[in-house]
């Protein structure tokens, strides 16, 4: 369970980074790529960051549920 949240935070860093890159590419009046590709990249980073919310939110709601069933 830890090496799931572990793995889905370094997924969520990844796409925070990802994000920033393609928004920094959109305030480049010179930038090489475009504003359609950037725009992309900025959506595909705010789903990718949801997703591994959502298995970390998942996992701890399982951890959750384990202790409970403990107690």
């Amino acid at each position: 369970m830890t090496n799931s949240i572990s793995t889905a935070l370094h997924g969520a860093i990844q796409a925070l980074e990802q994000f920033a890159r393609a928004s920094e590419n959109i305030s480049k009046p010179d930038s090489e790529t475009s504003l359609v590709k950037n725009i992309v990249e900025m959506n595909l980073a705010k789903r990718s960051y949801e997703a591994n919310l959502a298995v970390i939110k998942a996992s701890d709601e399982i951890a959750q549920t384990t202790i409970d069933m403990l107690i």
